[in-house]
């Protein structure tokens, strides 16, 4: 389940606790690669309404340290649940980081996560929530890598809070 932030004042802070706690040395998952996540990429309010029946886009920046072509595809969940519907790699410079434009000439891999899949992992959440999505998987090397955005919680037209759990999802559904 995602984590739910109610100031967004609070997400810069949370996130660089986040990444020491994860990524921090002597830690268990010390091993963990850290990679840079961009929901949807060329925005950074990043919001993601409850009724969108598409797809969110979500990008996995390559850096001069991590190059994204090492990602084995079908190891990605996104809340450790959610695979993606289709990737690709190459150099997005929609991406950005919110500071910076990334165009950078290195490769991105490019995701597509069903809306509707990525809300159900979500569970109770309310108009206006600001939550961390985590992304996570294998390299081809065998070691994990992990990353981080947020996005903020749009409940247009269908009240203020929804529970939005796997049971949520229509009967049959099994992504």
């Amino acid at each position: 389940m995602g984590k739910i932030l109610r100031s967004p004042h609070l997400v810069a802070a949370t996130a660089a606790v986040l990444f020491v706690l994860v990524f921090g040395a002597g830690n268990a998952f010390s091993q963990v690669v850290p990679a840079m996540m961009d929901v949807k990429p060329g925005s950074c309010v990043n919001p993601l309404n409850v009724k969108s029946r598409g797809v969110l886009p979500v990008a996995i920046l390559g850096t001069d340290d991590f190059d994204v072509t090492s990602i084995d595809p079908a190891s990605i969940l996104l809340q450790d649940s959610v695979m993606p519907l289709r990737t690709a790699a190459e150099d997005d410079a929609s991406a950005i980081d919110c500071n910076d434009q990334n165009g950078d000439g290195l490769l991105d891999l490019l995701l597509k996560f069903d809306s509707q899949e990525t809300i159900a992992a979500l569970g109770q959440i309310n108009d206006g929530d600001v939550i961390i999505l985590s992304l996570g998987g294998s390299l081809l090397d065998g070691s994990e890598f992990a990353g981080q955005d947020t996005v903020l919680i749009l409940m247009k037209g269908n009240g203020n809070q929804a529970n939005l759990g796997r049971s949520a999802l229509a009967p049959g559904h099994n992504k």
